[in-house]
């Protein structure tokens, strides 16, 4: 009889103790700015194999000074309404800047591949860069767009999705300035980009090509966490660049607290332009509505846009890419204190 009711014992205190085992943990809340990306990896591409050190030097740069051009055609922007939802509030910027017409029968731009050795560990930066059509050494000096990569993608993402097609029909069509793009990658990982970047990518790129060192015609944009990057690079080195933009933005978790002040320590003299782009089926929204607000919290002129139906996918940044070069393109050279803006609600 006490065995039986020893056994018995033994079996509920097991059961009990299962069940407690069991129990899932109470959630943690989740980050108030910022969400998981870990989800939007992709397979790399092959590597290139091209080696170039950071010390090479193209042939001897003409003189820095900004050429003066004609201008011979007034951009006016494509009407996107049939994709676009009706965010609220929106800053729409309207563009109207000048071009002028290409001096050679190019229509075409082309691609270098190469890596840039960087740092004191000799790091191999893959990248990529698109020249216009008609570029050349002969007293032009190009803004540049530096495009960065998402989590999972590499130097050539932002190229499968058509980048240098688009651009070549922008320019050849006079809708916007011919002007250089640049698609880097930290090989191996990305623990070092962002001060890779900023110490070797970008002046190599200015010692190398025919580039306007001014911040007005240097540009910083990327998707998903390419646009964290942004917004951290970009909000603490506003000297040396003029236009920001944010497609599919995931502020990353250590920046949550330091945005703001970045934000704040920005001069009126060094402005900057802003695009934040989101669509409406991405979860990473709350990213992008947060940018919204601070900047509308500072009276800041930029353009925010929530897509009908957008994902977070490289269809996504494909479909939207036009929109992108023409926004960039359409900024260069220019002050945001001097654009007035439209504001919908």
């Amino acid at each position: 009889m006490n065995t039986r009711v020893i056994s018995l014992f033994f079996v509920f205190v097991c059961g009990m103790l299962s069940a407690a085992c069991s129990a899932a943990p109470n959630p943690v809340a989740p980050a108030t700015i910022v969400v998981d990306i870990s989800d939007y990896e992709s397979t790399d591409t092959p590597e290139p194999t091209a080696i170039v050190q950071p010390t090479t030097v193209l042939p001897t740069l003409p003189p820095t000074e900004t050429p003066t051009t004609t201008p011979t055609a007034t951009v006016t922007p494509t009407a996107t309404a049939t994709k676009r939802a009706t965010p609220t509030p929106t800053l729409i910027i309207q563009p109207s800047p000048t071009v002028a017409a290409l001096s050679c029968n190019d229509t075409n731009g082309e691609f270098q591949e190469f890596d840039v050795i960087a740092g004191i560990n000799e790091i191999e930066m893959a990248t990529v860069v698109y020249l216009p059509p008609c570029y050349s050494n002969k007293g032009d000096r190009y803004p540049v767009l530096y495009l960065l990569h998402g989590l999972g993608h590499d130097e050539q993402t932002w190229r499968d999705i058509g980048v240098g097609d688009i651009a070549d029909e922008l320019i050849t069509a006079g809708d916007v300035r011919p002007f250089i793009i640049v698609m880097p990658r930290e090989r191996g990982g990305d623990s070092q980009f962002d001060n890779l970047f900023l110490e070797n990518i970008v002046p190599f790129i200015e010692d190398n090509f025919y580039t306007n060192p001014d911040r007005a015609f240097r540009a910083l944009g990327g998707m998903s966490r390419g646009a964290g990057w942004t917004v951290q690079m970009g909000l603490q080195n506003p000297d040396l660049f003029g236009i920001l933009g944010l497609h599919s933005m995931a502020i990353f978790y250590s920046d949550e607290e330091s945005v703001e002040i970045w934000l704040d320590r920005i001069t009126p003299d060094l402005q900057q332009h802003y695009y934040i782009d989101i669509g409406d089926r991405d979860s990473l929204q709350v990213s992008a509505r947060y940018m919204d607000r601070i900047l509308r919290e500072r009276d800041i002129d930029h353009v925010y846009e929530v897509v009908d139906g957008g994902t977070h996918t490289l269809d996504y940044w494909g479909g939207n890419l036009e929109d992108y070069l023409r926004w960039y393109g359409t900024r260069f050279g220019r002050n945001p204190n001097e654009i007035t803006p439209e504001l919908s609600r």
